[in-house]
């Protein structure tokens, strides 16, 4: 580890419940949401962190932490990461005078500032843990130690009538931030692209010092709703030391820079479509600047019966028997029989698709065990009354919504689906 990295720490934000994801978050924090086919969103922003050199890392959780907990004990502990790399489960505790549990992200890092002081830290990162995205941490470090910032805050251009979505700021010419308005109803353009606005990231960097005293000063010792992006951030631009820093190389690729909240569910099924293809916007296999995971002893897929797979990212030990796969991800365990298409679809570990099914523009959960010839995608109205839509008409499948009342009911899986998954258990 470079010894300037030793003098950082960083916190990833994992907490929150992901409504605008439900149904897929119902039951799993936002972080350990299945993407790409092998990853999990958390692993994103952790790769990010260790290939940065960073490697001393708490990860906040609070909604639905099981599966994630249990994903970051099984691919990023000391035994697979290095002697070096610290990853931490900082879970709210209700340790304060409050019976609250983390109020906000402000709160949350305020209940463990003394992880940081146990680290001994100089900068703190805070990053949001459910975002897509590649980037080197020593350039944004680097640009926070030019300025003697005592908060520099990662921004991108976006477009303007996206913006609304995120924090927009507005600065000066030599990167100070003059404002920042949380999630605005008409965002500011730029002054030389007035059709794009300058967003956050929901990545900062933080001098100790200031941090603790801006969470002190604004929670006063009492655990109450407050976030960075209302609260904090305002705070601490009457200090005149917030700068932003352009975030916008990817490293160790010619490939543009890539950002995305999936934080909806057409986000998110929209950043999974743009994994595919010959030059996809965003290219998973960067050798020189790798996704960790945890690994899954799984064998090989399978393709049999004249299979066909156009342009889909297909994990281990799925098992496709005459059908065709096109512009779709399968994750890892899955079981697609005889005569079934899927098209633009995004399908979760474990599930497993009947024979004969027709299924289009569809996110299908994990463990769902569709019926055979099974229509999805292709009727508006009977997809509304089964299933769950999305505003973009993305229809999202889950094992609870199979089993409700109607044609979409959950029957009994046929000889060939009863067998054991991968992992050595039962769907």
């Amino acid at each position: 580890m470079d010894s300037t990295e030793r003098r950082v720490a960083a916190l990833v934000l994992a907490g929150g419940r992901g409504e605008r994801l439900h149904p897929l978050t119902r039951h799993r924090a936002k972080p350990a949401l299945h993407f790409g086919g092998a990853y999990r969103l958390i692993d994103f922003a952790l790769s990010n962190l260790v290939n940065s050199g960073v490697r001393r890392i708490g990860i906040l959780t609070q909604y639905c932490p099981h599966s994630l907990i249990r994903h970051v004990q099984r691919g990023w502990s000391a035994e697979f990461r290095g002697p070096d790399t610290s990853v931490e489960i900082l879970p709210a505790s209700q340790a304060f005078a409050s019976t609250d549990w983390y109020s906000g992200t402000a709160d949350a890092v305020f209940q463990n500032l003394a992880f940081l002081e146990r680290h001994r830290c100089d900068q703190v990162i805070v990053a949001a843990g459910d975002h897509v995205y590649r980037a080197d941490f020593r350039e944004l470090l680097a640009c926070h130690r030019r300025s003697r910032a005592g908060l520099t805050i990662a921004c991108t251009t976006y477009p303007r009538a996206e913006a609304r979505s995120f924090g927009v700021l507005r600065t000066a010419e030599d990167g100070r931030v003059l404002d920042f308005e949380e999630k605005p109803e008409d965002p500011a353009g730029l002054p030389d692209a007035p059709d794009r606005s300058l967003v956050s990231l929901g990545i900062y960097v933080f001098e100790r010092c200031l941090l603790h005293s801006l969470l002190q000063e604004e929670l006063g010792g009492i655990a109450t709703e407050r976030d960075f992006g209302r609260h904090v951030i305002p705070q601490a631009l009457a200090s005149g030391r917030v700068h932003a820093c352009r975030f916008e190389t990817a490293p160790k690729t010619a490939r543009p820079f890539y950002w995305r909240d999936v934080g909806t569910l057409d986000a998110y099924y929209q950043t999974s479509l743009d994994l595919l293809g010959p030059a996809p916007l965003f290219d998973l296999d960067v050798p020189q600047w790798p996704l960790w995971t945890a690994a899954w002893p799984t064998p090989p897929g399978s393709y049999v019966a004249s299979s066909r797979a156009h342009d889909s990212l297909i994990a281990g030990s799925c098992r496709v028997i005459g059908s065709t796969i096109r512009r779709s991800v399968l994750a890892r365990g899955i079981h697609v029989d005889r005569g079934t298409v899927l098209t633009d679809t995004v399908v979760l570990p474990e599930a497993q698709i009947g024979e004969g099914c027709q299924i289009r523009r569809a996110i299908i959960d994990k463990r769902c065990v569709v019926p055979p010839q099974t229509r999805i995608g292709w009727d508006p109205e009977e997809d509304a009354r089964r299933f769950c839509v999305s505003p973009a008409g993305v229809v999202v499948v889950t094992p609870e919504l199979l089993e409700g009342p109607g044609p979409g009911k959950r029957q009994p899986s046929p000889p060939h689906l009863m067998g054991v998954s991968a992992s050595g258990r039962r769907p």
